[in-house]
């Protein structure tokens, strides 16, 4: 096969199943930074092994061990954070993972669907705690709140968050 052929194979493959193993990988990484990294890892081994994948196979399945891998390798780079998943636990996760690959997915769509009904103080809040990865105390200080009131805010709009997701997923 020309490269240029499997380049755009590997390409039509990646763009299909992103969706997939960001959810995989966001829901075995702690902190946001360190999926964004090893998401970018898992493309690059994947380019760089495509050619060990076997055309017609689940690529899906061939990616997501990649992810398990980068994600092992990950953490026992970090195993001096205070909190790093061990390899069995990692391993459970990531079979748990696939098995439920399709209603992760579609929560993650419902979830931003709800985001993006959120006021948008409400959304700057979200975004700037879990997606910026600021700290609490952070975020109080950006909008000229205690921290007391911000956690009080997250709490109440994680709830309102979950029952959307709920409700759309009816």
């Amino acid at each position: 096969m020309k490269r240029t052929e499997s380049d755009e194979e590997f390409r039509g493959l990646w763009e299909g199943t992103l969706p997939h193993l960001r959810v995989q990988v966001l829901a075995l990484m702690p902190q946001r930074r360190d999926a964004d990294d090893v998401l970018q890892e898992v493309a690059a081994t994947a380019w760089e092994k495509f050619d060990q994948y076997r055309p017609g196979s689940n690529f899906r399945a061939w990616a997501s061990q990649i992810v398990r891998n980068k994600v092992m390798n990950h953490t026992s780079r970090l195993r001096r954070s205070r909190c790093v998943f061990d390899s069995p636990l990692v391993e459970l996760l990531a079979a748990d993972i696939v098995e439920r690959a399709d209603v992760l997915e579609r929560q993650s769509e419902l979830l931003h669907e709800c985001l993006s009904e959120l006021r948008a103080s409400d959304r700057f809040i979200v975004v700037r705690r879990y997606q910026s990865g600021a700290t609490v105390r952070d975020v109080a200080n950006e909008i000229g709140k205690s921290a007391d009131a911000v956690y009080k805010s997250l709490t109440r709009i994680r709830r309102t968050l979950l029952d959307c997701v709920s409700r759309k997923a009816d």
